[in-house]
């Protein structure tokens, strides 16, 4: 059983073309979750949606309202919620607006999840709003506590089983930006890492094919983002191997000042 968890904001047309690809994949038992995170109001989008996936018991819509403005960071926000809206039993399959899923996919992760997965991930598609280039990005092959040693592969589809993403406590996204607060623009590093560690890195598989064309955007996370996400990451890593399993918290203590300060000093260390 497989829920299909997607964040979205003012991308309407990426839904509905996700909606085309996706729909033929979801079995009879299967769910759709889409978090809107406040978007401008565009007529209609629910209805053009449900049509194209083609059946309406599958699909479940949260429509967040509040003052958004320019604040990128309420995607750990929208993540937390559509997860938490998984079946208890389900896998969770992150599907993001402007990742394009490829025929065969749901598929393909349910036979990794009958050969013992807890972790799944897998090869993507770049490309760009307004070109016709694509260029095929492959992922390593996972060796144990790989996220936290060397890199996490973030970009693309993931999935993982719900009791997973519970017991380690889910996204995070209260607070100031750090860990144990909001993990903004890493919060999906961070909690794969907390999964890993939880794991032992274990049954964390790679799947050596092309899972989703990635449509990269002016407005996405990583090119807005890029140095910030790359600051909280190391942070989250340094965490993880000071702190040492099998602590989830990765912080000293889970004040949110003083684990502010915990990944400033992990930082400057980095920098020396």
């Amino acid at each position: 059983m497989i829920d299909v968890v997607t964040p979205t904001c003012n991308r309407h047309k990426q839904l509905t073309a996700q909606a085309e690809k996706l729909g033929p994949q979801l079995r009879a038992n299967d769910r759709w979750i889409i978090v809107d995170d406040a978007s401008q109001t565009v007529p209609n989008w629910r209805t053009d949606i449900v049509t194209r996936l083609g059946n309406a018991d599958q699909i479940l819509i949260h429509c967040l309202t509040y003052v958004k403005g320019d604040d990128k960071s309420t995607v750990n926000r929208a993540r937390s919620i559509g997860c938490n809206a998984a079946r208890a039993n389900a896998w969770i399959v992150e599907v993001d607006d402007h990742d394009l899923i490829e025929p065969g996919t749901l598929e393909t992760i349910r036979g990794t999840i009958c050969r013992g997965a807890v972790f799944i991930y897998g090869d993507f598609i770049a490309t760009a709003e307004h070109t016709d280039r694509r260029q095929t990005m492959n992922k390593e092959n996972y060796t144990p506590m790989m996220f936290r040693d060397q890199a996490c592969q973030s970009e693309g589809i993931r999935a993982f089983p719900a009791w997973l993403y519970h017991v380690v406590g889910g996204y995070r996204w209260r607070g100031p930006i750090g860990l144990n607060g909001n993990e903004f623009p890493g919060g999906d590093y961070g909690l794969f890492v907390r999964m890993e560690l939880f794991c032992d890195g274990q049954a964390f598989i790679r799947l050596p094919v092309v899972l989703c064309t990635v449509i990269r955007t002016q407005d996405s996370i990583g090119i807005r983002y890029g140095t910030k996400q790359s600051q909280i990451a190391g942070a989250v890593a340094l965490a993880a191997r000071e702190v040492g399993h099998p602590s989830l918290s990765m912080g000293p203590c889970g004040d949110p000042a003083k684990d502010a300060e915990f990944v400033n000093q992990m930082m400057e260390r980095e920098r020396t």
